[in-house]
């Protein structure tokens, strides 16, 4: 179901007095008069001091302050209902609060629970003007009596998700065959009684079913803690049992986290953390907060055209106590891969995740990197060995060889080439042939050589080469053009064979 859509008054400048947020222009916070101010009105109808109820406010509060909101334009009303619901006391309250108002002009209500959005149905019903949105988390209920024109509402929280909690109880603990409630004597819990109700009659398993409304504090701490083994618990809002006596819900789930014998399921958060199961939540903090930013667009006049239930309202997620499920034998991993888990053993991977993928992929290249180098060096070591095979050749044949780069320099003597030259390999290295005093029989020199090699690919001739110890020797003298892969020419060769003995 889509949401309303308001557009509330923009906000009149004023000379004096703290900051309140603007409208949709965007601009910055501007003062405005006493009488103008536009405030902020959270509502809880519990005492101070309830897990729930005070981490929902504080959330709140944070979010609108971050906003910008002024600490002087938040205001936080515990109401203690729950504790002292006679009407003369409430009447009296709200006569209090819309004293205390009367200077400000509520823009906003946040109902942080069931309790605190019925007082301003009824008894706050006067606090603020007709039009003003509230934005309420945590019901119970999913209508409202109004005392007069109902109010526009912003839901941000389901209702207690009973359905979802009692089957990630079955799943970890599928031979379940009885489930106990315990949502205690209060009158607001009906509506959560009944959704667990509707909640059973969906299931696909039937489960004996036991209330344990009728029952007195201490008769429910004595049962929970002699239940069959097949047994889960379901544990609401204790507010009160059968005699009227008030309790605090958290100080109730930590008793019977203490006592009970078999698992215990919860709809709050703030309970689970005192050593239950688990269960379905939205959390308290992240509802606050929610409230308080969904409250500050209110507040300062936005249009929340387009804005559906599916974008405001928190959906429960699995919250579970990773000791509690091995305590009682369940296994984590039947539980959704979005379960939040409280007290799960700290690991490398669930602490470091990021830190591990990113040394895992490091480690991975470095090991790619050495296979990758490994292959090489098995190549360059392959390379090598043909090299010296084929240097350990040309030094030891009998046949001159003679490498130059295409401008007749020599870049390569073998040993007999060098050993039978005036000048020596050192000497004649980076040289130009035409230093050379060898001369053909034909008249062409060292450097006709190279250029007629380059021209034709090949010469043949015989050479008159003198040696070192002042005898010339005939060579019969062969040169080639040496190409690259792509035929691109790069050196010329020639190999010498001396053929004076044969002459």
């Amino acid at each position: 179901m889509a949401l309303a859509v308001w557009l509330l008054p923009p906000l009149a400048p004023a000379a004096e007095g703290p900051a309140t947020p603007a409208g949709d222009d965007g601009g910055t916070l501007r003062p405005a008069r006493a009488t103008e101010r536009r405030s902020v009105l959270v509502l809880s109808g519990m005492q101070y001091g309830l897990p729930v109820a005070d981490a929902v406010i504080a959330g709140a509060v944070a979010a609108l302050k971050g906003k910008g909101v002024s600490a002087n334009d938040i205001y936080v009303e515990s109401l203690d209902i729950v504790r002292h619901p006679d009407a003369r006391r409430l009447a009296t309250v709200a006569a209090m609060l819309r004293d205390k108002l009367a200077s400000r002009q509520v823009a906003v209500v946040i109902a942080t629970n069931q309790w605190g959005l019925d007082f301003l149905a009824q008894e706050g019903s006067q606090l603020a003007l007709p039009d003003v949105p509230v934005v309420a988390a945590f019901r119970t209920s999913a209508s409202v009596e109004w005392r007069g024109a109902p109010r526009p509402i912003f839901d941000i929280s389901d209702r207690a998700d009973v359905l979802g909690t009692i089957r990630h109880g079955l799943a970890l603990f599928p031979r379940t065959r009885r489930l106990v409630i315990v949502f205690g004597a209060d009158d607001r819990q009906l509506p959560t009684s009944a959704q667990a109700v509707e909640a059973l009659a969906s299931l696909p398993v039937k489960l004996e079913v036991e209330d344990t409304a009728a029952l007195t504090h201490e008769e429910m701490l004595q049962r929970v803690a002699a239940l069959p083994a097949d047994t889960l618990v379901l544990l609401g809002a204790y507010f009160g049992d059968r005699t009227g006596r008030s309790f605090v819900p958290a100080e109730v789930a930590a008793e019977i986290a203490r006592r009970a014998n078999v698992p215990v399921l919860s709809l709050y958060d703030a309970h689970i953390r005192e050593g239950l199961l688990g269960g379905a939540v939205v959390t308290s903090v992240a509802a606050g907060e929610r409230a308080g930013e969904i409250g500050f667009e209110l507040l300062r006049g936005a249009r929340l055209a387009g804005l559906s239930a599916s974008d405001a309202v928190l959906r429960p997620q699995p919250l579970f106590d990773w000791s509690q499920v091995e305590r009682w034998g369940g296994d984590p991993a039947k539980l959704p891969p979005d379960t939040l888990f409280l007290n799960r053993p700290r690991t490398l991977w669930s602490e470091y995740r990021g830190t591990v993928i990113a040394a895992s992929g490091v480690m991975l290249a470095l090991s790619a990197l050495v296979a990758a180098l490994a292959v090489q060096n098995r190549r360059r070591k392959r390379v090598e060995d043909r090299l010296r095979l084929q240097s350990l050749v040309l030094d030891q044949i009998q046949d001159e060889v003679m490498v130059t780069a295409l401008d007749g320099r020599v870049t390569y003597l073998n040993q007999a080439a060098a050993m039978h030259r005036e000048q020596g390999d050192q000497a004649l290295l980076g040289q130009s042939v035409a230093t050379l005093d060898d001369a053909a029989e034909t008249g062409v020199t060292p450097v006709g050589i190279i250029e007629e090699t380059r021209r034709t690919g090949a010469w043949r001739g015989r050479v008159m080469s003198p040696r070192a110890d002042g005898e010339v020797r005939l060579l019969d003298l062969r040169t080639t053009l040496v190409t690259d892969e792509k035929g691109r020419p790069v050196a010329a060769v020639g190999v010498g064979t001396d053929i004076t003995d044969r002459t």
